[in-house]
């Protein structure tokens, strides 16, 4: 049993608007045949039907089910006497769900009924006891959802966080000099100039040297 909804929004009597909804959570079909839902004074046999894996069917008490849901083309079947047991008591009540050889497959009780596990606590009228996701634990629906799961808020899958890997810097390449040539790295350009100055002020002396001895030679002549 996924849902129930036992105080439907019609005033007075309303037993035959009431509803309960089956969910067959495996993935085999199931052929429910002579199987039998019951509150706490009375059973009645549900109409046999097959349940496909992981679907969903209404066991409504009467073709009053679609005053307050017309929209509905689900699976459904019907109750002979149009109600539920003895009809759901508003205040509290129980359910349980049988297989032909008398089996329990699901039971609830709610409100002032505590007989049968789960326990839910009463809901407002209009509203039903869902389980959420389908299968799961009982919570109040404000809006019905007869032939189908209140599925819960999906829980977002972080994104995993990429860490960029450190590019190797390198020294760009020299650019090449007009003519082809690649200038000589900064230490060797400097050696050189200072040779060259050296050779210079070499030269210059040795000049120089050579003009003041041919001027001495020509004082003496």
């Amino acid at each position: 049993m996924n849902e129930v909804q036992y105080n439907p929004p019609q005033t007075g009597p309303d037993a035959s608007f009431e509803w309960v909804e089956l969910f067959n959570p495996t993935n085999d079909t199931v052929e429910l045949i002579g199987w039998r839902i019951e509150d706490n004074t009375e059973y009645d046999i549900i109409p046999s039907l097959t349940l496909l894996p992981n679907g969903f069917t209404v066991v409504a008490a009467s073709e009053d089910f679609r005053t307050n849901f017309p929209g509905f083309d689900g699976s459904i079947v019907f109750i002979e006497d149009g109600r539920i047991g003895n009809g759901l008591s508003n205040e509290g009540d129980h359910l349980i769900l049988m297989d032909s050889v008398g089996t329990i497959i699901d039971a609830l009780s709610y409100g002032g009924d505590s007989s049968q596990s789960p326990y839910c606590s009463g809901v407002a009228e209009d509203h039903s006891l869902e389980r959420s996701p389908a299968g799961g634990i009982f919570v109040d629906n404000p809006d019905p959802t007869p032939g189908y799961g209140l599925a819960s808020a999906a829980t977002p899958t972080p994104t995993p966080t990429i860490t960029p890997t450190a590019t190797p810097t390198t020294s760009p390449p020299s650019s090449p000099t007009p003519g082809g040539t690649t200038p000589p790295p900064e230490g060797v350009a400097a050696s050189s100039g200072l040779a060259l100055r050296a050779i210079l002020i070499t030269a210059a002396i040795a000049l120089f040297t050579v003009v003041l001895l041919f001027r001495k030679r020509r004082r003496k002549k």
